[in-house]
């Protein structure tokens, strides 16, 4: 009985971490309480040491980073959402963005893709804050 409730704890900590894991705050932080990295393997303890380490250096560049980045840049969802996003925006959509917060979060994805953190959608949404700047600098 006990060996059965342990097991289908496993399954449920495992779902939970595969569906979270790339987001770096959230997945960190289950892997360094749990010990259970993708897929249900153990951790060892220089693993979950790195865990806790990216859980405690995550923050966010300031207050209601991700409502800016989805509702006013409109980056959607994981890199390809930041793609297109990047191909698409305008010189005046730029320049309606302010532009210490469009800095603060390319030096936190650029930050984060450095340490592979974040993955390809870190380095797309880089890119995309790159080309924001790029835009905003031609303003008449």
């Amino acid at each position: 009985m006990v060996h059965g409730a342990l097991a289908l704890l496993g399954e449920t900590l495992n779902a939970v971490i595969n569906l979270v894991e790339d987001i770096p705050v959230i997945g960190n932080w289950l892997k360094a309480t749990s010990g259970i990295g993708r897929n249900g393997t153990l951790l060892s303890n220089r693993q979950r040491l790195g865990a806790i380490a990216g859980f405690a250096a995550e923050s966010v560049p300031f207050e209601g980073f991700a409502s800016w980045g989805r509702d006013v840049v409109g980056w959607g969802k994981r890199a390809e959402g930041a793609i297109a996003r990047t191909a698409e925006i305008t010189a005046q959509e730029a320049r309606g963005l302010d532009p210490s917060r469009v800095r603060a979060a390319r030096t936190f994805y650029q930050t984060a893709a450095e340490a592979g953190r974040g993955g390809q959608t870190a380095v797309e949404r880089a890119k995309l804050m790159d080309r924001i700047i790029e835009l905003q600098s031609r303003a008449p």
